[in-house]
């Protein structure tokens, strides 16, 4: 199947679009050439930056975020950033979204924020800011602050806008050279009426093995042995992908490998084993290495379900069997 969709699942920093819907990036390490040993018995690429179709009130979702803007005329949609570029000239409009650590308000988020807009005689990478104003973005409480970004001769025009929503600290940034025509009046008024759609649960819940904590994920059942997602830690991961298109039964082992052989971990898995869990069918995957990686994917009526778990092999005696009893459990909510 060529269609990637991609729902929010993140193993440690980068992300990996995936076809069946979660993107999720387990430690990296260098990949390793082996033979797989099987008990059983399409590589898709990302889309290219380019115009997508908007909605009917002219909002154009950007791509890994639940974000979506209303393209200023000329402007269009950029998955690379991601958010909106104009093709004739170096304007753009990034949209990024980090966790907003557990137990910290959206109010100290926001005060945080201004504070940082403020800070250090109003600079910020360079961009000299005019004292931060209170406002509202998506419907959320923001903070916005206008800047000048170079010297006076060339110097962009950058507005930055601040919002909380749903566990996320939601960071709008639009940068406009000299001879663009939106002021930063514009480009407030781009940012502020962003729109913010509730990104969907886990889908799954997953019992833990001794030893393994909860880490807070708003998308996704995050299982460590520290309860952080410190690198090589033992960890765990899984989510559901639905509402997608399903995979033909004849087609699903070669569709897991593939998605195994994107994991920066490895680039083959060392044996696939064919499981069924919950009355859901699949693949079980496992790359040994520095980094050993355990991989399953389960295929559903209208998705399927990822769980990926990796540790640092030289650190900590052997996971798999604990990863594996975990994955048994993993339950469609």
């Amino acid at each position: 199947m060529s269609a990637r969709t991609r729902l929010p699942a993140v193993l440690l920093a980068a992300l990996l679009t995936g076809a069946c819907g979660t993107a999720i990036t387990p430690t990296a390490t260098p990949a390793t050439t082996s033979t797989p040993t099987t008990t059983t018995s399409t590589t898709t690429e990302s889309a290219p930056a380019t115009a997508r179709q908007v909605d009917d009130d002219g909002f154009a979702a950007i791509r890994g975020t639940s974000v979506a803007l209303r393209a200023p005329e000329g402007m269009e949609v950029d998955d690379d950033l991601p958010g909106l570029r104009r093709p004739d000239n170096r304007t753009t409009i990034v949209v990024t979204t980090t966790f907003l650590p557990e137990g910290k308000s959206a109010a100290v988020a926001l005060d945080e924020a201004a504070a940082e807009y403020a800070a250090a005689g109003g600079t910020d990478r360079g961009t000299v800011y005019e004292p931060p104003r209170r406002t509202t973005a998506a419907g959320h409480p923001a903070v916005a602050a206008i800047g000048r970004q170079g010297t006076d001769a060339d110097a962009f025009t950058e507005v930055s806008v601040q919002f909380v929503a749903d566990g996320y600290l939601v960071r709008l940034t639009a940068a406009a050279e000299p001879s663009d025509p939106l002021s930063a009046d514009d480009l407030l008024a781009a940012l502020s009426g962003a729109r913010w759609t509730t990104p969907p649960g886990p889908g799954v819940e997953v019992t833990a093995a001794p030893g393994y904590q909860r880490v807070w994920r708003p998308q996704e059942v995050w299982l460590s042995t520290d309860g952080t997602d410190v690198m090589g830690v033992p960890k765990l991961v899984a989510s559901r992908a639905t509402g997608l298109l399903t995979v033909p039964v004849e087609e699903r082992r070669a569709y897991a490998e593939d998605w195994f052989a994107n994991l920066p971990t490895k680039s083959r898995a060392d044996s696939v084993t064919e499981v069924s869990i919950g009355g859901h069918n699949g693949y079980e995957m496992i790359g040994y290495g520095p980094y050993t990686t355990f991989f399953t994917m389960l295929f559903t009526y209208d998705g399927c379900i990822l769980v990926v778990g990796d540790f640092d092999a030289a650190e900590h005696p052997d996971q798999v069997p604990v990863l594996r009893t975990m994955t048994r459990s993993v339950v469609p909510v």
